[in-house]
């Protein structure tokens, strides 16, 4: 299906020099699996490499290229010392210093007598200049090479600048020359080159000013990516124009059934949500319907209302959850819902024996297992329904728009229905979802006490230490979310989930469990059943905890370098605790000095728990790019387009792209090509079904 001329770029970055098998797990890590994913690896900064005439004129602690003349090698004396080489630039003397040296390597590329060029880090240490395993070693004559802009890029623990860089290079000798998708006239407009051109010219940047979203360069790509995602929802949208829903009618008999086993009553939100869903699977038009509800507002009960009115009509009903955590908390949710009106459920998780999955898909494909519910696995080819009336998405900003439709694509005429508890403002919906119904859950169940959030210096640990003895003496339990799950590339790491949790558990014995995204499921699984059971007292967690997790005995949650939190991440983590009938605290632990920004931000947090206020809040303040995810500033699934600063090419990419389908230009064949490759480049490549004549 992908354009011939794109393969080298989705081969296995295996396939490059130096790239050996400890090598290629450090890349997929750093930036992902394919040729293609190292292309897309820019640099952050760059570096100005100027030689410096004399070490009396360096600025410590700075980047600094010297000649210099190796005067003598001073092995350690003892284990854990470093290997020291004094050298001198003709009046100023410099010791290198390399821990864990090969000694043999080092007398090779400093010999005596000989003079080098290096470059690394200049320090002064009790008045004597020092340099840390300098990053280049070379001779005199590489100094014209050597010197001037050379790219910073983002790595990872054990992979070198050096084996990145040549890596990086073999990569973009696969780049090829494509035919343009963009007019002429815009790319003079905005002063761009080639889609080729400008990758090659991110990985060679001649200032800073070339580095960096702000940048023309970066600004090409980020109008590529946003085209091949608007192209990608208008050409799904003209394949839906046609296409008539499935009439599933309303299921009175069996909703009144569900709803008076419910220990609650639906609250006027719910109620007159559920009106219009019910209305529009009963239309026979194609229901595509967002519902915004804020956390614990009771979306999963709307939705698996709807789920009855599909069952109750003959069909089936799929729910797709982005994580193992979240489907296998919808999947108990809805199995007791289920088995008390006697409907078959399934879960679908890669995690499934072979047994499960076999029976499980026979069943579907039979028609005898009304409701699936799962993660991707419910996406796999082999994995058909007898009859699909209606899909529910959860979290659906995760999914892709590939993703998404290949779901409901499996039953051609099913209605969809997409949840997020994360509300966004109608412009980014229709912007970012396509024409889409919206409905929204303000209200939140009676039963529901607000959560009181205070904000704590990190200085303070120690009175939140002993606030969480006398909350564990009360019988009640406690998240504490940390950023990072170990060290990785940050120049000052954040505390982590694993140096939080070994305090922790010093501090309270045997009460304390941990969980990050890297576990095995069954360890992930074992430790949320000792933490549900109130075996466990306090769970040390990454953001893995941020949606899907219900602990009703949960009162407290403590966010931790809670500034380098997302503002609606921030709100969903919160919302992991005031889901019983007790009080709950939010403590959000800072590290000063604060950034204005920051401040503002976490301020906004302690004053409202409206996530629909938060939201709009948070938009205004800086742009979108918080509250659909993790990511600072950007969107999910977005690799170059960030809202705050590429806002502008909106309008642009819509008006271009609305042009592009109507104009005879669509209908050329190489044309068509380019907007092929185009789609593939940002792996929409579902929407190839689309592509007239493709």
């Amino acid at each position: 299906m992908r354009p011939e001329i794109l393969d080298p770029l989705f081969h296995s970055h295996k396939t490059l020099a130096f790239v050996g098998p400890k090598t290629a797990v450090l890349l997929e890590k750093l930036c992902g699996p394919l040729i293609i994913d190292l292309c897309f690896h820019f640099p952050i900064q760059i570096e100005e490499r100027q030689v410096c005439q004399a070490l009396r004129y360096a600025v410590p602690d700075t980047l600094q290229t010297l000649v210099v003349t190796v005067e003598a090698h001073h092995p350690p004396k003892s284990r854990g010392r470093p290997y020291r080489v004094t050298c001198h630039d003709g009046g100023t003397e410099i010791t290198l210093l390399f821990f864990n040296a090969n000694t043999r390597y080092l007398k090779t590329v400093l010999p005596v007598d000989s003079k080098r060029l290096i470059s690394g880090k200049v320090e002064k240490s009790f008045g004597l200049w020092q340099m840390i395993h300098p990053h280049h070693i070379g001779v005199e004559e590489g100094l014209e090479e050597w010197s001037g802009c050379r790219a910073v890029y983002p790595m990872t623990a054990g992979l070198s600048k050096k084996t990145l860089g040549k890596i990086i290079e073999g990569a973009l000798e696969k780049l090829p020359i494509l035919s343009e998708w963009i007019s002429p006239d815009l790319l003079e407009k905005y002063r761009w080159g080639s889609w080729r051109e400008t990758v090659m010219a991110l990985h060679h940047p001649q200032t800073i000013d070339d580095v960096g979203p702000e940048s023309a360069l970066y600004q090409r790509l980020a109008f590529d990516e946003l085209m091949a995602y608007h192209l990608t929802l208008k050409l799904l949208q003209q394949s839906q124009v046609k296409a008539f829903g499935l009439v599933l009618k309303a299921q009175d008999e069996l909703q009144d059934q569900f709803l008076s086993a419910l220990p609650f009553q639906l609250t006027n939100g719910q109620q007159a949500v559920f009106k219009d869903i019910q209305q529009d699977l009963e239309s026979g038009k194609k229901m595509i319907r967002l519902l915004q509800g804020d956390v614990g507002s009771g979306k999963t009960v709307v939705a698996f209302m709807a789920m009855l009115q599909a069952i109750g009509s003959g069909h089936q009903a799929a729910l797709l959850a982005p994580t193992e955590i979240l489907a296998q908390q919808h999947y108990k949710t809805l199995k007791k819902w289920c088995d008390g009106l006697k409907i078959p459920v399934a879960l679908f998780t890669s995690s499934m024996t072979a047994k499960e999955r076999r029976e499980q898909r026979g069943a579907l494909a039979e028609g005898s297992l009304s409701l699936a519910v799962g993660t991707h696995a419910l996406l796999e080819n082999d994995v058909k329904f007898h009859s699909l009336g209606l899909v529910v998405i959860d979290e659906q900003h995760r999914f892709g728009v590939d993703q998404r439709s290949q779901l409901v694509q499996k039953g051609p005429h099913a209605h969809t229905l997409v949840m997020t508890a994360t509300p966004i403002p109608r412009t980014l919906a229709l912007a970012f979802y396509g024409e889409i119904s919206v409905s929204n859950l303000r209200e939140k169940p009676a039963e529901r006490k607000p959560i009181e959030t205070r904000l704590v210096p990190l200085e303070r640990l120690d009175e939140i230490y002993q606030r969480l003895t006398a909350i564990i003496k009360g019988g009640e339990q406690i998240y504490w979310v940390c950023p990072l799950v170990e060290e990785g590339v940050d120049e000052k790491p954040l505390g982590h989930v694993q140096e939080r949790y070994a305090i922790l558990r010093t501090l309270f014995k045997g009460q304390v469990g941990f969980i990050h995204g890297r576990l095995s499921s069954e360890e992930k699984d074992r430790t949320m059943g000792d933490f549900k059971a109130g075996r466990l007292k306090i769970l040390v967690a990454t953001t893995v905890i941020e949606v899907g997790v219900d602990v009703p005995n949960a009162t407290v949650i403590v966010i931790e370098n809670a500034e380098k939190f997302g503002l609606f991440q921030l709100h969903q983590l919160r919302g992991r605790v005031g889901r019983g009938g007790a009080s709950s605290t939010c403590l959000l632990v800072y590290k000063n000095p604060l950034s204005a920004m920051a401040q503002e931000r976490l301020k906004i947090l302690r004053e409202t728990n409206d996530g629909f206020q938060i939201a709009e809040m948070d938009l205004k303040l800086r742009g979108s790019g918080d509250f659909l995810g993790t990511r600072q500033s950007g969107l999910p699934g977005f690799r170059f387009f960030r809202f705050d600063t590429h806002f502008h090419l909106f309008k642009e990419v819509e008006t271009y792209v609305q042009k592009i389908l109507e104009a005879p230009l669509y209908k050329d064949k190489e044309f068509r090509e380019a907007l092929r490759c185009l789609l593939s480049l940002f792996q929409h490549d579902q929407a190839y079904l689309y592509l007239k004549g493709g």
